[in-house]
C-alpha cells in the first residue's frame, strides 16, 4: 500500500500529513 502511494515512503508520509490536516479542519468545521 505504501510502496503504491510514494516512491521512497517520502510521498506517503506527505499524504499522512495532509490527511491529518484535513481531519484537524474538519473538527473545526464540526465544531
Amino acid at each position: 500500500m505504501l510502496k503504491k502511494l510514494g516512491l521512497n515512503g517520502y510521498t506517503g508520509l506527505v499524504v499522512i500529513m495532509a490527511a491529518i490536516v484535513v481531519i484537524i479542519i474538519y473538527e473545526f468545521i464540526l465544531n
